[in-house]
């Protein structure tokens, strides 16, 4: 190409983009219309003055002054269809429930159970438990009795004994007689024991323990109550709250702790061995003991190997071991308490049948403020010995 060879663009030569072609821009085009290098003058590139990006006097950004967007200032702009504040988006179809969802029958108001469903409970607990079936399995009396006192807990408000997640414990533990041993020895009431109220600490306790107990009992069935080193009055096996109360009035705490002798001459041998012999064993024992102290009288090993001959003699006359329990409590603050108890947690020959509550059980008690949240802890506490008995068959 020369310069005047068209081949070769020149000034002239429109085969070269110059000012005046359109098809390359020039620092001076003014074109509008050509969006291929954006300039400072060129619209491609939005600026201040570029109506491609919105500002505020932008009519393509909306603003409060701008009916770009619909306001309800200005309902002239809205469309059909367009919600407002006041007019809120249409509902979506339903859709189908997936698994989880809540159904009408789940939303609708529970219906309390009637005392023949009850009966099946009581039933079905039974046979699930062996140690409960060898004893009601053909009990439909007892079974009946209790399911009826169950209706009426129910509806009791003030109680969650018969919750869902509790009502299986409420039955087992009411299911087996409660025994209540209690600590009448001097040192619950010496200067300390009076100072950390022991006796009347362990009298509401018992008072709560029998409550539980006989809440859903047949009429005709109670509680036991038994000292260390005096007897009651009344030594049946069937009190009520009134002639607990009683008892406790009738005993001012004096003498030592011989623990383990009063377990077996006035506990075990009318309630278990003897019965046991005369072949008039007719239902599981579950005994709370309560003390402040180590023993004193007897050596110290005493009450575990009484626990253990009891399980001797029940396997020996075709009972399972387990069908008379042991709960232990601590009343006070006694380290010989502590040290006492130790050694019965730490015993593998009776660990199957014993719990040992760790910690004061006096002080948890006192420690409930809310009355249905004491009685979930109280029958937990007392359901964790029929517990560790199932734990141990399986």
């Amino acid at each position: 190409p020369t310069a005047v060879n068209p081949a070769k663009p020149t000034a002239g030569n429109p085969a070269k983009p110059v000012a005046v072609n359109p098809a390359e821009p020039t620092a001076g085009d003014p074109a509008t219309s050509n969006p291929a290098k954006p300039t400072a003058v060129n619209p491609a590139k939005p600026t201040a003055s570029n109506p491609a990006e919105p500002t505020a006097v932008n009519p393509a950004k909306p603003t409060a002054s701008n009916p770009a967007e619909p306001t309800a200032d200005d309902p002239a702009k809205l469309t059909a269809g367009d919600p407002t504040a006041d007019d809120p988006a249409e509902p979506t179809e339903p859709t189908e429930p997936t698994a989880g969802d809540p159904t009408e029958d789940d939303l609708a108001e529970p219906t309390e159970p009637t005392a023949d469903e009850f009966v099946q409970q009581v039933d079905d607990y039974v046979k699930s438990t062996p140690t409960l079936s060898i004893f009601f399995k053909d009990d439909n009396r007892f079974m009946q009795n209790m399911a009826t006192k169950l209706v009426d807990l129910a509806k009791d408000t003030t109680t969650d004994l018969a919750s869902p997640q509790v009502l299986p414990m409420t039955i087992e533990v009411t299911m087996h007689q409660q025994v209540i041993y209690c600590d009448d020895s001097s040192s619950m009431t010496n200067r300390k024991g009076t100072a950390e109220k022991r006796w009347e600490n362990q009298k509401e306790l018992a008072l709560r323990i029998a409550k539980i107990g006989t809440l859903i009992l047949p009429d005709d069935q109670g509680v036991a109550l038994r000292f260390i080193n005096q007897r009651t009055a009344d030594e049946s096996a069937n009190l009520d709250l009134e002639a607990l109360g009683r008892g406790f009035e009738s005993v001012s705490p004096r003498g030592d702790t011989p623990i383990g002798t009063t377990l077996r001459e006035r506990i075990l041998e009318p309630l278990v061995l003897q019965p046991l012999a005369e072949g008039r064993f007719k239902r599981p024992l579950l005994v709370s003991i309560l003390t402040d102290g180590g023993p004193s009288r007897e050596d110290p090993g005493k009450l575990a190997r009484v626990i253990l001959e009891c399980g001797s003699e029940l396997v020996k006359n075709g009972y399972p071991m387990d069908c008379v329990k042991f709960l232990v409590g601590q009343i006070g603050s006694s380290k010989e308490a502590v040290d006492f108890l130790d050694t019965l947690r730490g015993n593998s020959d009776i660990d199957k049948v014993t719990y040992v509550f760790a910690g004061r059980f006096d002080d948890k008690f006192k420690s409930f403020r809310d009355q249905r949240a004491l009685d979930r802890w109280l029958v937990t506490t007392l359901y964790q010995p029929l517990a560790n008995a199932e734990r141990r068959k399986a």
